[in-house]
């Protein structure tokens, strides 16, 4: 379970931002892509791990090139990308999941992006770098660029005030307007 994983930030260098793995209590190093579960094993959720907290301008993702698949800033050309405003969710992943570069999609005619599921936690708690939370989905968006798709799946923290008020995307407006 999660709750037997601790995170180590670590960088050779010392840097700002550094790369964020993971660590099983028994089993030691662990990738938190193909290690952790996906089902929660309660009715309604899964897993998702934070690479970002909302509130936050950093962009931080999973190396999926790296055997541990540490959490990372994206540093596209040598400097750390940053969103021109505040992220207003969490933004993460769904842990044993892969959009397959080597499937395309019958109806939007691209290929997934060999990376786990994007998903966007639109709960009100800001969540820490490398956080395992169970979230409730309620949705997903196809984003497809450059014949790429990747699926941002739209999910609430399953601890939020309003998760299971919420049955869907359609829910959304009415529990958070903002």
């Amino acid at each position: 379970p999660p709750w037997e994983v601790h995170t180590e930030a670590f960088d050779a260098d010392g840097a700002e931002n550094p790369r964020v793995f993971f660590r099983h209590i028994v089993r030691g190093a662990i990738s938190p892509w193909h290690d952790l579960p996906l089902f929660t094993g309660q009715e309604g959720g899964v897993w998702m791990v934070t690479e970002m907290p909302k509130r936050t301008l950093s962009m931080r993702g999973i190396v999926v090139s790296s055997p541990l698949n540490p959490i990372a800033p994206t540093m596209p050309y040598g400097e750390v990308r940053r969103y021109p405003q505040v992220v207003p969710w969490n933004f993460g992943f769904l842990p044993q999941t892969w959009g397959d570069p080597a499937a395309v999609h019958p109806l939007l005619g691209a290929r997934g992006i060999n990376a786990p599921l994007d998903v966007v936690e639109i709960g009100e708690r800001q969540h820490e770098v490398g956080e395992i939370i169970r979230v409730v989905v309620l949705g997903a968006v196809a984003v497809v660029g450059y014949g790429e798709l990747s699926w941002k799946i739209i999910a609430i923290d399953a601890r939020d005030p309003v998760a299971w008020q919420m049955h869907g995307v359609e829910d959304l407006e009415a529990a958070r307007p903002e």
